[in-house]
């Protein structure tokens, strides 16, 4: 695993308080017992994390695998959110943040480009993945969905479905808690918008689980 970075965010965590940290992420914390390193336990989207403070490593729970930088990366920094900004605002757009304009093409790439792809004109196969990430439907223009990425953090995703009879090309945006300022940067928001939409277009060929009668 790369580690630039990575170092400095694993000493700010174990700089705070723990109780601190549950208090602000709403994560799980696992003191150090019978040879087992402490640990947080972090809800990302619909998978659960633990983070090892001993040598920084993210493993996703049931798949009992270590997973990639960028998602540890993402880990480590909610991690450090303070609590002090509480989302007055409601949403902003990854513009609102430092040097934000400079990488909306590169969240065109990675995230509004595969959702139009999977989703553009197949609006119901859309609003099917968002249920199955747990995604609360929102009155916000289109079809909007919010998304706790983290316990504290959420992403807003919208699309505007297309219509190949009347030559509509399909619209979609993100946006994101403005609680995020204080804590992610501009390329962490790219970073979040990619796993998520990876995690929608997994779900699109999945059937909607059917309630119990």
């Amino acid at each position: 695993m790369d580690r630039n970075g990575i170092e400095e965010l694993l000493s700010r965590v174990r700089e705070r308080p723990a109780e601190q940290v549950v208090k602000f992420c709403q994560v799980v914390h696992l003191p150090a017992r019978e040879g087992k390193p402490e640990r947080f336990l972090v809800n990302l989207l619909t998978k659960s994390y633990s983070i090892d403070l001993s040598t920084g490593e993210a493993r996703d729970v049931v798949a009992e695998k270590a997973v990639d930088e960028k998602t540890t990366r993402l880990i480590l920094k909610y991690l450090t959110y303070q609590g002090h900004v509480k989302g007055k605002a409601g949403w902003v757009g990854i513009e609102k943040l430092p040097g934000g304009q400079q990488l909306t093409g590169d969240l065109h790439k990675r995230a509004y480009r595969p959702l139009i792809e999977s989703f553009g004109y197949e609006p119901q196969l859309f609003e099917t993945a968002c249920k199955l990430l747990d995604g609360v439907k929102e009155k916000l223009g289109g079809i909007s969905y919010s998304f706790s990425f983290f316990p504290q953090f959420k992403i807003l995703v919208q699309l505007w479905p297309g219509d190949r009879k009347t030559y509509t090309s399909p619209v979609t945006n993100l946006m994101f808690s403005d609680n995020v300022i204080e804590t992610f940067n501009a390329r962490d928001l790219v970073d979040a918008s990619e796993i998520l939409v990876s995690h929608l277009v997994k779900y699109k060929s999945r059937p909607a689980v059917k309630p119990r009668a």
